[in-house]
């Protein structure tokens, strides 16, 4: 077995562990939108209340041909073992508020991961410019089968208005992105 050897690696023995040389791919991290996109093509739509799937496009970094940033937006690794998956979502409108922002990973469909954000009236601003952006942030841990196991991320936008997004690269660096790797 070929790999690095190091001491005291998780155990409490001091016995010396091996780790595999590339033991964290495959890895994956998408964004939605090219770096240098602008305007509405680098966002996506959120209807009001409604979960739907994040379109990370913008594929950075794909080792193992794993994530599909064309069409099903979703990471099917080859390789069995845990991952850990991660996203932000940077959701928000341009004319009003939202009153609550929510992010979820479905693993092959369903949700094992589920944290939200909700407008506070405290502290609103002038022009509701901090009301209406939310950067969600979401991790976990899944054990995947290599074969078949996948994993989506899922946005959803409760508003006052009607120009929900998620907002892509040119409008924050790496505005919303979605990512993982074997571990």
């Amino acid at each position: 077995m070929s790999g690095i050897i190091s001491n005291n690696i998780g155990l409490t023995s001091g016995l010396i562990k091996t780790i595999p040389v590339g033991g964290n791919t495959p890895a994956f991290f998408a964004q939605r939108g090219a770096l240098d996109c602008s305007g509405d093509s680098c966002s996506t739509a959120l209807s009001d209340n409604v979960w739907t799937k994040g379109a990370f496009n913008g594929e950075y970094i794909d080792t193992d041909s794993c994530y599909d940033s064309s069409s099903n937006y979703r990471f099917t690794p080859n390789k069995a073992g845990k991952y850990f998956i991660f996203a932000k979502c940077f959701m928000g409108e341009y004319q009003d508020r939202g009153d609550t922002f929510d992010a979820q990973l479905r693993f092959n469909g369903n949700e094992y991961q589920m944290t939200s954000d909700s407008y506070d009236a405290g502290f609103q601003s002038d022009g509701y410019d901090r009301d209406r952006d939310h950067h969600i942030i979401i991790q976990g841990v899944k054990e995947f089968n290599g074969t078949s196991d996948y994993v989506e991320c899922w946005c959803k936008v409760n508003q006052t208005s009607s120009y929900a997004r998620l907002w892509g690269a040119g409008q924050a660096y790496y505005g919303s992105y979605f990512g993982g790797y074997k571990i």
